[in-house]
């Protein structure tokens, strides 16, 4: 993202493979390796990064467009990360679906598949859904884009928090039944 301009310049090559950890760690493990010290606010998941020699604002702009995250460089040497809310905590309510498109399954041979897709979803202060990861649970590869695509469409009544639209991150599932 734009946001992160002002650390292009470093021109920092990141090696990084970490297991099972969570995103602020992830980001002060950034920091320790490309000189920056970074604020980390709002809902940290669990996630696996492994990075081998990409530059730093390809690693950034990677994790902002996986976890939905708003990165935005303070100066050359301060990073501040925003993440989505966690729904359910600390007072941050569920969005509500205002409009769901079903999956198309064009190709022949996705048509005949079923199962379920567990997908992590952001959605942002204006309904729309941002940043989509796959999550635990997913029965069949072939059947992720198709549930991506038509979960990228879904438009939500924003989740509230102290009576203002907030950003959060929720986790559903789309099922492909059997003809």
């Amino acid at each position: 993202p734009p946001e992160i301009a002002a650390l292009a310049g470093k021109d920092t090559k990141v090696t990084l493979s970490l297991e099972k950890t969570s995103l602020d760690r992830v980001f002060k493990a950034l920091g320790e390796q490309a000189g920056f010290k970074p604020t980390f606010r709002g809902y940290t998941p669990v996630v696996s990064v492994n990075f081998s020699g990409r530059g730093l604002e390809d690693v950034l702009g990677d994790l902002h467009a996986l976890y939905g995250l708003l990165i935005r460089a303070q100066g050359p040497d301060r990073l501040d990360v925003r993440a989505p809310l966690a729904v359910g905590v600390a007072g941050v309510g569920r969005p509500t679906i205002k409009r769901k498109k079903d999956p198309e399954l064009a190709d022949d041979r996705t048509q005949r598949l079923f199962g379920k897709v567990v997908l992590q979803v952001v959605v942002c202060e204006d309904g729309s859904v941002g940043a989509i990861a796959v999550g635990p649970g997913t029965q069949e590869p072939k059947l992720i884009s198709p549930a991506q695509d038509a979960v990228r469409q879904w438009i939500f009544e924003p989740a509230q928090k102290d009576g203002k639209p907030v950003a959060v991150s929720l986790t559903t599932s789309v099922e492909f039944l059997p003809e």
